[in-house]
């Protein structure tokens, strides 16, 4: 990717029209604490579209994290979504009960979406334990290959107009490339 004029990331998507915004992911995107709710990245960044895009913010409830099960309080509140999860990694994504299967539905897949997803982090961590304990090197790769490639497949299905009639935009806001 070149990187925009801006300096705001890249040029690649003209993102406007949005109409529902779902947050996909692992811990990075719930939130942890001690971090308090206020300043988990998809809260901050929930109210800066909403107000971009004229959206219904989501509430409170959205807003925090059920410390017991990983995963935010309320997963749908005004025009956002968010079905990340602790320790999420990218075969969660698509896997029968993943995040995408769990978070479109037909009826919200109607809208025009933006889905910012950050993911890998727990694929990294496993892949390095994995090699810790004294798997081969070629097996490794393998294991890396796969993750990529859940990477990919999410992407497309998230890109596909036959999942998104009237349009979407992904987002991979990620620190683990």
């Amino acid at each position: 990717p070149t990187i925009g004029s801006h300096c705001k990331g890249t040029n690649h998507q003209d993102i406007k029209g949005v109409e529902r915004v779902v947050f996909l992911g692992d811990s990075v995107t719930v939130g942890t604490p001690p971090w308090l709710a206020l300043d988990y990245y998809r809260v901050k960044l929930a109210g800066a579209l909403a107000q971009r895009f004229g959206l219904t913010p989501p509430g409170p409830l959205w807003n925090n994290v059920n410390i017991i099960d990983g995963v935010v309080l309320q997963q749908e509140s005004g025009d956002f979504a968010s079905c990340s999860k602790w320790g999420a990694r990218t075969d969660d994504f698509l896997r029968s009960g993943g995040q995408i299967p769990g978070c479109f539905t037909e009826a919200n897949r109607q809208k025009k979406t933006l889905v910012v997803m950050t993911m890998g982090g727990n694929d990294v961590a496993a892949i390095t334990k994995s090699g810790l304990d004294g798997k081969p090197i070629a097996d490794i790769w393998q294991d890396v290959y796969q993750f990529v490639q859940y990477q990919r497949d999410a992407v497309t299905w998230l890109a596909d107009p036959a999942n998104f009639p009237n349009g979407s935009f992904v987002v991979f806001a990620n620190m683990f490339e």
